[in-house]
């Protein structure tokens, strides 16, 4: 018996820790102390930009895709650009967003990033950089990238997306290395 007066039923653990009756284990704890979770959401996701491509700002705030998916576990991911909360929980996620700014093509721009929840944005806005071109010669690229993160309280069913704006004038150049998205489930509420 415990403290209480309950009966405590040691067989149905591993290390110990005793459950009621009618209780089941949701995680196993190791002997090192690890917790092994099973069925966490966990994804890993990139794009790979190759060459220059034109970027159309009827696309600024729209959800960018990720379509290289590395790590889908528990498949919340769905390939393209959206993660769907399959538990109530606290979330962690992260954005990287690679640019080449080819010189000739700019004038005042302030690129960015944003998180969207549930099709609205949530969070800081993440400035990949302000550039005017001056000083650069037609052919010259400037360089930048950014990186976010957040942490955000999740229902299930809710939707999380990031997007990409390349601020004013339609076509304007971007190109360069991966983009990438992940999260994971960081507790359950």
């Amino acid at each position: 018996c415990d403290e209480g007066g309950h009966v405590v039923n040691f067989s149905k653990t591993r290390v110990g820790i005793g459950l009621g009756d009618e209780e089941v284990p949701q995680v196993a704890l190791d002997v090192k102390g690890a917790i092994r979770a099973r069925d966490v959401p966990v994804f890993m996701a990139r794009n790979f930009v190759v060459g220059i491509f034109g970027w159309n700002t009827a696309n600024n705030d729209k959800p960018m895709n990720f379509t290289s998916v590395e790590v889908n576990h528990n498949n919340c991911y769905d390939g393209s650009n959206t993660f769907t909360a399959p538990r109530n929980g606290v979330y962690s996620f992260t954005v990287e967003k690679n640019l080449n700014m080819l010189a000739s093509y700019q004038s005042l721009r302030a690129p960015y990033l944003r998180f969207k929840k549930n099709g609205s944005f949530f969070g800081p806005t993440i400035l990949i950089s302000a550039s005017t071109g001056a000083g650069l010669a037609g052919g010259s690229y400037s360089h930048s990238s950014a990186y976010g993160n957040t942490t955000m309280l999740l229902t299930a069913g809710d939707k999380i997306q990031v997007s990409f704006s390349y601020d004013n004038n339609p076509h304007t150049q971007y190109e360069y290395n991966t983009d990438s998205f992940s999260g994971h489930l960081v507790t359950y509420t």
